[in-house]
């Protein structure tokens, strides 16, 4: 945790600690926070050469601390997470299309008319959450809020709800299709949908950490 070399007090030591487990969330920005406060710390070693607890108090405590560059990055973080929006969105409109050319159109029972809606506007949905998701971002940079009453930490799970929900009708929909096809067609509809799945679990993996980014500041 601490750079070779460095002798830091056991203060100081602990104080990297309670940082550090504080971003185990993203071990990048943990390691980034804790190699630049060991810097602040060597340069107090030369200068004064030694760190007390008045040092450390300037900093704040830990966790604020912590959260206070948690939240410098939120910003960037959640451009980053509307991009990967975006790119799922891209990816499950390829397979939607893909998987409608090889599935019959007609046929389908008149009671899959929910799954249908769900597979295609909850998609419209979600792409405006991912553009209010970039929006938002960008007001966040700016220090202001996209609208007073809606959090940002709301619109990715909001964006993921949507394609959940549009990923499920069209999974719906191919499960009841795949009885009007020959088995030899299978391997398209079932690969298509199982890159939605993927898309999805690597969308709400990424939107978990992200929620650690817009925590509301204490």
């Amino acid at each position: 945790m601490t750079a070779p070399g460095l002798d830091l007090p056991d203060t100081a030591r602990a104080y990297l600690g309670e940082v550090q487990q504080a971003l185990a969330f993203d071990p990048q920005l943990a390691s980034q926070v804790t190699a630049e406060l060991q810097d602040h710390f060597s340069e107090a070693l030369e200068r004064k050469g030694g760190i007390d607890d008045g040092f450390l108090r300037g900093f704040g405590p830990p966790r604020h601390y912590a959260q206070a560059m948690t939240h410098a990055q939120a910003p960037r973080q959640l451009r980053a997470s509307a991009g990967l929006m975006f790119t799922a969105l891209l990816l499950i409109i390829l397979t939607m299309n893909l998987r409608s050319a090889v599935l019959p159109e007609g046929g389908l029972d008149g009671r899959l008319s929910l799954a249908h809606w769900l597979d295609h506007y909850c998609l419209i949905v979600a792409f405006v959450g991912a553009v209010l998701t970039l929006v938002a971002a960008r007001r966040l940079g700016r220090g202001q809020p996209l609208l007073p009453w809606l959090p940002p930490r709301l619109l990715p799970s909001l964006t993921l709800i949507a394609l959940l929900l549009s990923c499920a009708g069209g999974a719906v929909l191919t499960w009841a299709a795949l009885a009007m096809i020959a088995p030899s067609a299978f391997a398209a509809p079932l690969l298509t949908t199982a890159a939605e799945m993927v898309a999805l679990a690597l969308l709400a993996a990424d939107q978990r950490r992200l929620l650690f980014y817009l925590r509301p500041q204490r």
